[in-house]
């Protein structure tokens, strides 16, 4: 129920902004050409209103940012992951007006990799993860916003 929704928003807070610095940082042109194609489908998905088709697009430019890290163990967790960022998309994806948001916090994700931008990709994973959770109506356990700034201050050094 809820509590597993919450919990699999946690893990992503944990992870997914390190993943998308990581991406800014060991992107091929492959790399972007894949999290490009999988958010071109997202935003004909939007203008069609095909929910489907979004939810699997939104998947897979997830699953393309955990590769391009190139670390193992980082692209295999995002199989891991799959059914359940599936999951909280299904829940979280709801009026056209929250996938236009969506669709531009993706964006900045995108650009901030294709910019070789670590420390801003790893804010917009979080600008993401944000609109998340307030679509799945979740209410924090810990302080993230101090938690996040201590795992980006050791992990992004000044650009």
């Amino acid at each position: 129920g809820s509590r597993y929704l919450r919990e699999i928003v946690e893990y992503r807070y944990a992870i997914e902004p390190i993943v998308s610095a990581l991406a800014a940082t060991h992107a091929t042109a492959s790399d972007l050409a894949a999290i490009e194609t999988a958010y071109n489908v997202m935003k004909k998905s939007v203008e069609s209103d095909n929910r489907h088709d979004f939810t699997q697009a939104d998947i897979e430019f997830h699953a393309a940012i955990y590769r391009a890290t190139h670390n193992l163990i980082w692209a295999q967790s995002a199989n891991i992951l799959r059914p359940s960022i599936h999951l909280v998309i299904q829940k979280s994806n709801s009026t056209a007006e929250e996938l236009d948001d969506c669709l531009q916090r993706h964006f900045q994700i995108l650009e901030c990799i294709r910019l070789r931008k670590p420390s801003e990709a790893f804010d917009a994973a979080i600008y993401v993860l944000d609109r998340t959770a307030h679509d799945l109506n979740i209410k924090s356990l810990v302080d993230e916003d101090e938690l996040l700034k201590l795992i980006k201050a050791k992990t992004c050094p000044d650009e």
